[in-house]
Parts: C-alpha cells; structure tokens; sequence
C-alpha cells in the first residue's frame, strides 16, 4: 500500500504520432481519474494496419476496455468480450487490435492487463523493475476460426514513490527497425532511454516522457515514422501546490489577511492583476521589479517580486 496516500499523486500523460503520410492515427489512448474513488485507469490500443480503419478499431477497442474498467467488470470476461467482438484478419489470422490496461486504485495497487502490446516498463530506483506476469488463456467463441485462442498477460503490484510506468504501441519498439545501428528495432535500445533521461531529469513531467520517447521513435525513422507511435507515462510523486491570486479582496481590511496567506503559502506562488501585486508589495514591504527585456506589444510585461514564482496582469493571462 502506498504510504501517505492523500500526499501522492498519479501525473498521468500521453504522446502520439502518425506514420507518415497518414492524418489519422491508428493508436488510441484513453484516460480516466476518478475524483471520488481518487483512481486513475490508462488504456492504450494498436488497430492492425495504419490509418482510418485503424483508429475506427483501436478506438473502439479501447473505449470498451475502458469503460469495463471504470465498471469494475472480471478482467477475463473484459478481456474475452473485447476479443470476441473484434473481428479476426483473414490473412494473418490475428486481432485487428492490440490493447493494455492500467488500473491503479487509491491505495496504490496497480492492475495490469497486456494483449499483444510491447511489454509494460516500470522503472524503480531509476532501474528497470521486472513485473511477475501471469498468462491467461482466453478461448473465443466456438464460431470463430479454430485454433485462435489469445494469451493475455495479467500483473498485479503496490506502487511506490517516484515509480514511473511506461507504456507503448509497437510503433516505439519497432523503430528504426532495418538501420545498421538497431537492425531489430529499438526494443532493447528504449529501456536504456528511458533510465538515461531520468538520469538526466529526474522530475521530468509524464507528458514530457512520453513525447521525448515518441521523438526519439521517429528520430530513429529518420523523421518519417512507418507506423503510429503512441506513449502513456504515469509517475507516482508528490502533489505540487499552486496559490493563485487573481484579484484584491472585495474589502480593503482583507489585504493584510491576503498578504499573510500568501506569504505562509507552501507552494508555488502566482499574484495576477496590478492592483493585487500592488496590494500584496505594499503589505509585505517587497519591491515589484517589471521586466522589460522581453516586451510583447499586445501583452504587459512580467513582473518579479521575492518570494512569489510569477507576478502578471490579471485579464489577459
């Protein structure tokens, strides 16, 4: 169970990409927080092929696995129901859609369900944590074509402080594929990214992750992607406070008491509007320096003042 459980917080964020040439993408990427339960569920689903037909199947593929989910339904029953209802490619003899499940509870517990996506990263302690996974048989309906029957990779484990899962469409494993440098794809070549960038930045956003993941996918195509490149990343850390100010009290004799939340405020720190920074310069005896370097005609400068993290006009903005 995760310790302090209100003080932690799942930044969940998402990159994508087309294959070249497309406008549409073949991946889909879903994502729920639940403010009551205080649950957050990631899907992300790979239709077969690229292009329209692809999103029309990834989309729906990753609508019901999370609509399941926010249900609550037997991952087996959500899992088989999915592949039921997705047809099976003649030709090749597969699923016209890939999909993974993230389920992470209040308590810190994180379900996993992977079909035919690459496998789930979690990295602990700035190392790749090997995830015990459980196959499960999911036979389909004895109408559908013999001899068909998928596996599903089911995961279960408590999350901790500063974990960081990562999930992607094959669109980031298989990259590069055919280079000299990464004949067989960038399979094993994004583990190492992924710890060397945390390296590097240990804090960096989940948003960020994901998109610097899905450039690098399409740096290793030499910018022209051959296939629909999604990322999901979610990192467990502390919630980041913000205070923002966005005009002086209705009463005048609220502007000490105004001052002094701000200046006891644990957190970062935003005061919007001259008249507020004025208020809030005069009661705390701070000095208000406008930064005039960077002027833009259309919006007022910014201003400094010690202690607060922005000082800004309050319409605009």
């Amino acid at each position: 169970m995760l310790s302090n459980t209100k003080k932690l917080f799942i930044e969940a964020g998402s990159f994508q990409q087309n294959k070249h040439g497309n406008i549409v993408c073949g991946d889909t990427v879903l994502m729920h927080k639940s403010i009551e339960e205080n649950r957050t569920i990631a899907v992300v689903s790979d239709g077969l092929g690229s292009g329209v037909k692809a999103n029309v199947l990834s989309t729906m593929t990753a609508s019901m696995a999370l609509n399941f989910s926010i249900r609550r339904e037997p991952i087996v029953r959500t899992a088989k129901i999915i592949m039921d209802t997705l047809p099976i490619d003649s030709v090749r003899n597969i699923s016209y859609a890939t999909f993974t499940i993230i389920d992470i509870e209040s308590d810190g517990n994180a379900r996993f369900v992977e079909y035919d996506n690459p496998p789930l990263i979690l990295i602990r302690d700035g190392k790749l944590y090997k995830l015990e996974k459980e196959e499960t048989l999911i036979k389909r309906e004895a109408n559908q074509i013999e001899g068909n029957d998928r596996m599903i990779m089911l995961s279960n484990i408590e999350l901790q402080k500063e974990d960081r899962l990562i999930c992607f469409s094959d669109g980031v494993s298989q990259s590069g594929i055919g280079n000299m440098t990464m004949p067989f794809g960038w399979e094993n070549g994004v583990n190492d990214f992924i710890i060397e960038t945390l390296k590097t930045n240990p804090y960096i956003s989940a948003r960020e992750l994901s998109r610097m993941i899905v450039k690098q996918s399409e740096f290793n195509d030499i910018f022209k992607p051959k296939d629909d490149t999604s990322c999901v990343v979610l990192y467990v850390r502390e919630p980041r406070k913000l205070l923002i100010c966005t005009g002086p009290p209705f009463k005048e004799d609220d502007d000490k008491y105004l001052a002094e939340i701000i200046k006891t405020y644990k957190g970062k720190k935003i005061v919007c509007g001259g008249t507020t920074s004025k208020i809030v310069s005069r009661e705390l005896n701070l000095e208000i320096e406008v930064d005039l370097k960077d002027v833009v005609s259309s919006i007022p400068p910014v201003s400094k003042m010690k202690g607060i993290d922005l000082v800004t006009e309050g319409i605009i903005t």
